[in-house]
């Protein structure tokens, strides 16, 4: 218990005192408005498709995979994509603005730079396999369904059309992060090998987005707009890291999923939400105010459920 709690410590709470820093830094005028704007704008662009990209390039997809697995991933984020923003438009619909952050900000996990070294962690011998070949899959997902509702909800009009249909499309292709996936899928099937200089290049740019986006993230706070929406954001933070797992992690046991297998969909339901939420909302004129608290409030209130189910899944000897 006190391994695992240090761990879920150890993996979180840093990621919250960068955070932080970047909002010091902001308060203290280090960063300027439009600083922060070009580093979200980096980050969106290069750096997460870069990481993306890496991840995928070196991930083992000689690894059996497990067509089931695969399908309950997708479906699982569809249908809690789906159940999310139902509920959204029910219980904003005075606030329209905050449909689209909202349901971003309570359905995408911090998957890729949170889930993979506490997936790690939980097995005890560091095998990412599985996980870092189901990123491709999970990431994507993320991706589109993200623009998908982005643009639904912060288009000029709402109502079904081709031109909406058309903007939805054309956001899903231009995807930086998309772009970057399929590369790296692209370029692992067919074994390309990478030249030394571009391989180094990538690297050094996959570790320069996580804490360049969380001191985005810290540096664009606003204090006041996220008292302004607590309300939601304290419900946004429940489905994402409490209700989520609860519903979810007992209907995949049900189905019989094990081991690193398990370990993969907890963190995909449990995880914090995703740093990039904030940057792609901002891309794409959502509210940030929002997006940026319901990102604060899961890292820092996940320390806390993390632990927990990391310790009971062990308990019950179910990874």
């Amino acid at each position: 218990m006190i391994e695992n709690f240090i761990f879920s410590a150890n993996a979180v709470f840093p990621i919250f005192l960068v955070i932080a820093f970047g909002f010091f830094l902001r308060r203290k005028n280090f960063l300027s408005q439009n600083a922060i704007g070009e580093m979200n704008k980096l980050v969106f662009s290069f750096a997460l498709p870069l990481l993306l990209f890496r991840n995928i390039y070196r991930a083992d997809f000689s690894a059996l995979l497990d067509v089931q697995f695969i399908l309950w991933v997708l479906a699982s984020i569809v249908i809690l994509f789906v159940l999310l923003w139902a509920i959204a438009e029910i219980c904003f619909r005075n606030q329209k603005d905050l449909i689209g952050a909202f349901v971003q900000a309570s359905f995408r996990s911090n998957y890729a730079i949170v889930g993979l070294p506490l997936v790690a962690n939980m097995l005890g011998d560091g095998d990412t396999g599985l996980a870092a070949l189901t990123s491709a899959f999970v990431v994507t997902s993320y991706n589109i369904l993200s623009v998908i509702v982005l643009t639904a909800k912060n288009s000029k009009s709402e109502a079904i059309s081709l031109k909406l249909a058309k903007d939805m499309l054309i956001g899903i292709c231009k995807n930086p992060s998309i772009i970057g996936i399929v590369l790296g899928v692209t370029i692992n099937l067919m074994n390309l090998p990478l030249p030394v200089i571009v391989h180094e290049g990538v690297n050094y740019m996959a570790i320069l987005c996580t804490p360049m986006a969380l001191i985005a993230v810290g540096g664009s706070v606003k204090v006041a707009e996220i008292m302004k929406h607590f309300k939601p954001a304290i419900f946004g933070t429940a489905v994402k890291i409490a209700i989520t797992p609860l519903i979810f992690m007992p209907i995949s046991v049900w189905l019989g999923f094990r081991g690193e297998a398990l370990a993969v969909l907890f963190v995909m339901f449990a995880n914090p939400t995703a740093i990039i939420s904030y940057v792609m909302a901002d891309r794409m004129n959502g509210n940030t105010a929002i997006t940026s608290a319901i990102i604060l409030m899961t890292t820092v209130f996940s320390s806390i459920t993390l632990t927990v189910g990391v310790y009971l899944l062990l308990s019950l000897g179910l990874v």
